[in-house]
């Protein structure tokens, strides 16, 4: 179960002969996974078995800073390996979250802001586990919008609906799969021991030859054998069969984010004193009750997001493409334009 990587300015047969000599009497037990007896089979939220009874339920809890915040949380739980693995490159959870979470016209936050109800929202995946993962919508509320949280909830599955009802543009999946490769051509140098710990863990998670790639890069199904043996940034997918491979992951994903299949964590100093639970370890106050039916109700029954304001991202041109600059004319020969730079610092020689 050990993976093993190392980031060092030494080249390869020297790291070689370090990693032989200070890792190489470390047995191999052939063991299997401690997950093996659970991954796939345990359900990860259980009624009487669980801190959080996760359907239907909302945690009210106290925080230490002065914070107000709703998250709407759905539990993502695979059935196989095959699933998660799939999952992994496929990476659904990224698109689904830039359209949640846009904050442009037409946006959630938009809607929110302009009622006065909310600061900020983000939307990503959390709790990466072997057999699960939580997608997660996260609001940061103002004091207007701490009382108007089932409205707030409600819009969120209103823009959710859309998702469901209305198919999302291939504009979507090529934008952020571009902006995806232009982070990735751009990354800027990080620190060598955060770089070997994500690599160690990506060493567990995806094939031989995506350690690098795999939890960095979007798309990564059909394109494997190419990622690692072409540098080349890609600025679209490799087909169009790719494309919906994407864009069936993310339908699917989309048709978990249900709300008999939700649950709520508020954040807010106003429970403070009326909380009846404590958390064991670290002794904070919180609550945990079911969501109320006529709620659920109102939510299954959400308002449609034309009415609210709500559409899709407009499409971005302001991209940059790997094209590299264009001149239209080029310098003639004997132009200015056309010396070299050290031909322009020499200096003249006086008359």
């Amino acid at each position: 179960q050990m993976s093993l990587a190392v980031v060092a300015p030494q080249k390869i047969p020297e790291l070689k002969k370090y990693i032989a000599d200070g890792f190489g009497s470390i047995p191999n037990r052939n063991v299997v996974a401690p997950e093996n007896a659970w991954a796939y089979s345990v359900p990860p939220y259980k009624e009487g078995s669980s801190l959080i009874p996760a359907e239907k339920s909302i945690v009210e809890i106290v925080p230490i800073q002065d914070l107000r915040q709703v998250t709407v949380t759905w539990p993502v739980v695979f059935a196989s390996k095959e699933e998660r693995d799939e999952f992994r490159l496929n990476k659904p959870d990224n698109f689904v979250a830039s359209l949640l979470g846009h904050e442009g016209v037409g946006s959630i936050l938009s809607y929110l802001k302009g009622r006065g109800w909310a600061n900020s929202l983000g939307a990503d995946s959390n709790a990466n586990l072997s057999d699960m993962v939580t997608f997660e919508v996260t609001v940061e509320l103002t004091n207007k919008g701490l009382a108007k949280i089932d409205e707030i909830v409600s819009s969120i599955f209103s823009y959710i609906q859309m998702l469901k009802d209305s198919p999302i543009p291939d504009y979507v999946f090529d934008e952020n799969l571009q902006l995806d490769e232009l982070q990735w051509r751009y990354t800027t140098k990080g620190k060598s021991g955060p770089y070997a710990e994500s690599l160690a863990i990506s060493m567990q998670e995806y094939p031989t030859g995506l350690a690098v790639a795999g939890p960095r890069r979007l798309a990564l199904r059909e394109t494997r054998s190419s990622l690692i043996n072409d540098g080349k940034p890609r600025m679209s997918f490799a087909s169009n069969e790719q494309r919906d491979i994407i864009k069936d992951a993310s339908k699917n994903l989309i048709n978990k984010l249900t709300v008999d299949d939700s649950f709520l964590t508020v954040f807010s100093k106003s429970f403070e004193g009326k909380t009846k639970q404590k958390e064991k370890w670290y002794s904070t106050e919180y609550n945990v009750r079911p969501i109320s039916s006529s709620t659920l109700l109102s939510w299954r029954n959400c308002a449609s997001a034309a009415s609210l304001g709500l559409a899709y991202p407009r499409p971005n041109v302001f991209i940059p493409s790997e094209q590299g600059l264009r001149v239209k004319n080029q310098p003639r020969q004997g132009d200015e334009r056309a010396r070299s730079f050290q031909e322009k610092i020499k200096p003249i020689p006086p008359p």
